[in-house]
Formats: structure tokens, C-alpha cells, sequence
């Protein structure tokens, strides 16, 4: 005998949203905000959009330690394939309130990019938010620089 099986997202809770959609990450940042930016360790969160930037869902895609987060890559693209996403917009807290990406923050947003165009999903921007309710786009950060966000 062998099982059927069926992996489904199912939701846990509700975020209270005036707009259903998001085009930049002005819209995306109030979300990470009000989700992550007080948490006392670095959490890595998502927001899952559909080919029209509509918000599908969000999620808590890893929790780290007071200075650091590790990516769950499975559970990131998991989420994002199981969700028909798009289009994903990705954040971070830190909990030290500041606001610029270390090498580490600027190469996951490169790596999790690459990844996601593997399986036909765009990662639109990272964030940067901190308890003093500020945040940085990682895209815009590394572009000022000159470099590319090459995703």
C-alpha cells in the first residue's frame, strides 16, 4: 500500500492589510515592519505576490540567533512554489538597529535570487528592517554602490 499524499500551505494566522497589492518595496515594508522588526534575534520573512503583485501570503522562513540568520533555502522556495508565486519580496530584521548590509546580507540576496530564477520566481527586493521601524532595500543599497543585482 502506498500513501497519497497532498503538501498544502495552510494558514496560521492573518495580517491585517489595507492594500492587497504591492509594486516596490514601500508598499513591503510596513509588513516586515510591523512583523519582524522588534523581534530580539534576526528572523528571515517572505512575502509571496502573484504575477499581477498581488499579496498571496507571509511567512517566517528562518529564525536566527541576536547577529545572524541562516536562509532555509528548501523551506523559501517550498513556500514560494507551493504559493503559485510570481514574485517574492524577502526581509530580515536587525535587532542591533543597524541599518547596512554586511557581506553576508548582500550574498544571500544574491544566492536567493539565482535559486528562485531557477524555478520561474523573481525576487523583487530584500529588506533591512530594525526596531526603530527604519528599513534599507538591499537592491537599492547594492546598486548606489555600482555594483549589479545580479538576480
Amino acid at each position: 500500500m502506498i500513501p497519497i499524499v497532498r503538501v498544502t500551505l495552510k494558514p496560521e494566522n492573518y495580517i491585517m492589510q489595507n492594500e492587497n497589492y504591492i509594486f516596490g518595496c514601500e508598499e513591503a515594508a510596513p509588513i516586515f515592519i510591523e512583523e519582524i522588526s522588534e523581534c530580539a534575534r534576526e528572523v528571515i520573512s517572505m512575502i509571496c505576490l502573484n504575477a499581477q503583485n498581488e499579496i498571496l501570503n507571509y511567512s517566517v522562513i528562518s529564525l536566527g540567533k541576536v547577529d545572524k540568520v541562516s536562509v532555509d533555502y528548501n523551506v523559501l522556495l517550498t513556500t514560494a512554489l507551493l504559493s503559485c508565486a510570481k514574485f517574492i519580496i524577502i526581509g530580515h530584521n536587525h535587532p542591533s538597529n543597524n541599518l547596512k548590509p554586511s557581506q553576508v546580507d548582500i550574498d544571500t540576496t544574491k544566492n536567493i535570487g539565482k535559486l528562485c530564477k531557477i524555478v520561474d520566481v523573481e525576487l523583487l527586493d530584500s529588506l533591512i528592517v530594525t526596531p526603530e521601524k527604519k528599513w534599507l532595500s538591499i537592491r537599492s543599497y547594492i546598486k548606489n554602490k555600482g555594483d549589479k543585482f545580479n538576480v
